[in-house]
């Protein structure tokens, strides 16, 4: 009888550890925050540009976002030549493309059926953009037997593109969790990304509860 629950010890650890993670997360009160403005200006524009900026972007425990990529070309580069480089180059791909991506769908996902609403990130045409800084980045990591989620933070501003420097409605959110709910997010692009889609479904349900 001792040998049987010794056998499944490893495995009930392995479950504590990956629950406690997953408790911290779902325990934390996260919620977007109005900074200024009327939230009727996203009802009144049904169609709105998508501008995803990450201007005095700190990573982690870096103070700079220049801080975090050297270090990890250089890390990257001393275990195999180019591998650095590499990683560069997917990192500056998914803040250009697969993360303003995951968020621009949850955002229309949320709002287009109920309201009618969308934003398009390859648009410039129409005469409002949603400008989305993203503030911080925690990448997390998954390595198996212990995983810490990603997180991010972000600032919303719709504005005129003929006065940019003075937004209609100005909104916030800190620390947006981003987790694959299956465990799969060993890559810390797919856990950022899950940051980003996150903040675009957050978004979009305050927009629709307003009145």
């Amino acid at each position: 009888m001792v040998m049987k629950k010794l056998r499944y010890l490893p495995f009930a650890l392995l479950l504590m550890a990956f629950t406690t993670n997953l408790g911290t997360v779902a325990s934390t009160n996260i919620r977007v925050i109005l900074k200024s403005g009327d939230l009727k200006e996203f009802k009144t524009h049904k169609s709105i540009n998508l501008k995803v900026v990450y201007e005095n972007l700190k990573i982690g425990e870096y103070n700079s976002e220049k801080e975090y990529i050297d270090k990890k070309v250089s890390e990257n580069n001393k275990k195999d030549a180019g591998k650095g480089d590499k990683w560069l180059e997917k990192w500056e791909n998914a803040k250009s493309n697969v993360w303003p991506a995951r968020f621009e769908e949850l955002y229309n996902k949320v709002l287009s059926k109920k309201m009618g609403l969308k934003c398009d990130r390859n648009s410039v045409s129409n005469p409002y953009t949603l400008v989305v800084k993203v503030t911080y980045i925690e990448p997390g990591y998954n390595v198996g037997v212990s995983r810490k989620p990603a997180s991010a933070s972000f600032e919303f501003d719709l504005v005129s593109n003929a006065l940019p420097n003075d937004p209609l409605v100005s909104l916030y959110v800190n620390q947006v969790p981003g987790a694959d709910a299956m465990g799969y997010d060993f890559d810390s692009d797919k856990r950022i990304g899950e940051s980003f889609a996150k903040a675009g479904k957050m978004l979009g349900g305050y927009i629709i509860k307003s009145k």
